[in-house]
């Protein structure tokens, strides 16, 4: 969310001699950081402890994913400089913050099917014995 209000309040997300132009690449930038993050939330394994701790880890298509997201956006880039548009790294940030939320939404609604915890996850430091502090 932090990277999406950074990349939203930097005036150079579009270009201003080519708003048009550079709008449309600026989507087609978002529905590719869409469709990266939901490629990616897909293709993760994702499991739960006894404990209740939700564990992922990324596949080799999920790396497959990224190289081809990767891509696309190379390809935009070299459209929009083909074209003469100026591209600010607002529009990337923007994206990434898509993926993201996109692969942390789908991840949350897959741990909350995996169903059989009724109580929350343990954070780190739960069930450890209190420290006395020491006196300098």
């Amino acid at each position: 969310m932090v990277l999406a209000v950074l990349a939203l309040r930097e005036p150079g997300i579009l270009d201003a001699h080519h708003r048009a132009e550079s709008a449309v690449l600026l989507a087609v930038e978002l529905i590719i950081g869409v469709a990266t993050g939901a490629g990616w939330a897909w293709t993760t394994r994702i499991w739960t402890e006894p404990d209740g701790v939700v564990w992922t880890k990324s596949t080799r298509a999920s790396v497959a994913v990224w190289i081809v997201g990767i891509a696309l956006r190379i390809g935009i880039y070299a459209i929009g400089a083909v074209l003469g548009l100026h591209q600010d790294s607002s529009a990337l940030m923007c994206a990434l913050a898509a993926t993201l939320l996109v692969r942390g939404g789908i991840l949350v609604w897959r741990a909350q099917s995996l169903g059989g915890v009724n109580r929350p996850a343990p954070a780190y430091g739960d069930g450890m014995r209190p420290v006395r502090r020491e006196r300098a």
